[in-house]
């Protein structure tokens, strides 16, 4: 029997409408169409568009309807982090913030007056991080925000399209429990930060566990579309959640790294891991499907090419492909950089961030294109290695491969430099991970499939995995010393 679902894929950098059918234990999937996504930045500030999406995605439903396509349900994954207030009337108070927005600067300490550093990491788990949803929702109060004085609601950004799409209100449990206001002991919004922050729990809607049928889709927007309803699916909403899912594997000794404008690299764990050490090391403790959690670090990841490529552009139109091959023909080790290092979080040039951060680093500066992009690809790499240890310290899970899934699986140099330098191997692949976790959590809900296991079993039939052995591990492990001085 065969059936098909309709995923929503929203990165930072793109819309994507995709087709999935499962049939005779396969999932095949296609690209109904794509669109630019991106960050809008005006008068100082980065915002992002969610009418625009939410009309890319209605003509997405509407070009897959007109191809021939009847699916049985469809949900929304995306990016994470961010959210819009609603006034009472159920409108955008004002166009949101994104995540690199600077009104966020400064404000992790002002925080920790507020609630002790320790205090916010024993009721949520979460890793540290300037873009935070918290951080982003204490500066809106801090700026004392004009959208605050008008809002009754809050959504976090898959929500918001959930609720486009059905009119129901309700929050996704693995996008809930990354903002660093929830609290995976309760299970329940972290009343105590944001009372002690100024906001109101009532603002936030009912979580409900990814697999969850929110609704149907409204009759009006059907209507609109000249389609029939169907089932709308709260899946793991947070595109790393989905992307997890997705992981061709049925044991438990291994580590995954979703890798794209981010890396995402962790385990999987039955509970959530929130001690001394994790704190110590920023490890986020993020609800996954059918009850697990991600133990798991974010990486900036390959944004930095991205940002590198923007810059190139002014001069020549080099496409990814010619990027990572000019890396590869360049010189070993030239410098390490800790991709972390918060100057590389939204500089106005990156190569120029890269230059400032070697010189303070009192090492050689990259002069060539292929330079420039193979320290990152190698510093993500090293960066890699050094979780790899952590999550060994921390938990009882071996980490003896290295699953790379996602966009950035396609990057075979990455792939090998991280064999290299963590000294296990890698296997790389799906390359759309995320959209086939999404697809296969609808299948869940509509009772298609009834475990995780048999979800990565389908994920294994369905695709060709490339595996990478560890090589020149003498060069790597010196150089895993020196970048460990450097972090």
């Amino acid at each position: 029997m065969k059936n098909e679902y309709l995923a929503f894929d929203l990165g930072a950098s793109s819309v994507r409408t995709i087709l999935g059918r499962l049939e005779d234990g396969k999932l095949q999937i296609s690209e109904v169409n794509r669109f630019y996504n991106g960050i809008a930045r005006m008068f100082g500030h980065c915002y992002w568009d969610y009418t625009r999406l939410f009309d890319s995605m209605k003509k997405g439903l509407q070009l897959a309807w007109q191809e021939g396509a009847r699916p049985v349900s469809l949900a929304v994954d995306t990016w994470g982090l961010d959210f819009a207030l609603f006034t009472r009337d159920n409108e955008f108070c004002g166009q949101p913030y994104a995540y690199r927005d600077p009104h966020t600067a400064g404000m992790m300490e002002k925080l920790f007056e507020v609630v002790p550093k320790k205090r916010i990491y024993e009721l949520t788990g979460i890793q540290f991080m300037q873009i935070n949803s918290l951080v982003q929702l204490f500066a809106l109060v801090q700026n004392h925000s004009p959208q605050l004085e008008i809002a009754r609601s809050i959504l976090m950004v898959p929500d918001i399209f959930n609720y486009l799409f059905t009119g129901v209100k309700k929050a996704e449990l693995t996008f809930a429990s990354t903002t660093q206001f929830f609290n995976p002991h309760t299970r329940d919004w972290a009343e105590e930060i944001l009372k002690a922050i100024g906001i109101s729990k009532d603002m936030l809607p009912e979580i409900v566990e990814p697999g969850t049928v929110l609704g149907s889709l409204d009759k009006d927007l059907c209507g609109e579309l000249g389609i029939t309803t169907m089932p709308v699916i709260a899946v793991g909403s947070h595109d790393t959640a989905s992307a997890v899912v997705s992981v061709p594997t049925q044991s438990d000794d291994y580590a995954y790294i979703s890798a794209g404008t981010w890396c995402l690299m962790g385990i999987e764990e039955p509970k959530p891991v929130i001690t001394a050490k994790t704190m110590e090391y920023n490890f986020s403790n993020e609800q996954g499907v059918f009850g697990t959690t991600r133990l798991l670090k974010n990486v900036m990841g390959l944004w930095m090419i991205q940002e590198c490529r923007r810059i190139l552009l002014r001069e020549r139109n080099y496409s990814f492909v010619e990027l990572v091959a000019l890396a590869q023909k360049a010189k070993p080790f030239k410098a390490l950089i800790d991709p972390d290092y918060p100057a590389f979080l939204n500089p106005p040039d990156m190569i120029e961030s890269l230059r400032d951060y070697c010189q303070k680093t009192t090492q050689p500066v990259p002069e060539s294109v292929g330079e420039f992009i193979r320290v990152i690809i190698e510093g993500l790499a090293l960066k890699f290695a050094v979780i790899a240890e952590q999550l060994r310290e921390v938990s009882a899970n071996p980490v003896n491969r290295i699953h790379i899934i996602g966009g950035g699986c396609q990057n075979e140099l990455l792939n090998q430099f991280t064999a290299n330098a963590a000294g296990v191997p890698v296997v790389a692949g799906p390359v759309e991970a995320t959209a086939t976790g999404n697809l296969l959590m609808q299948a869940v809900a509509m009772q298609h499939i009834s475990t995780l296991s048999e979800a990565r079993q389908i994920v294994a039939e369905s695709n060709n995995c490339k595996r990478y052995e560890p090589q020149d591990r003498k060069d790597w492990e010196e150089a895993l010393i020196r970048f460990k001085e450097i972090i």
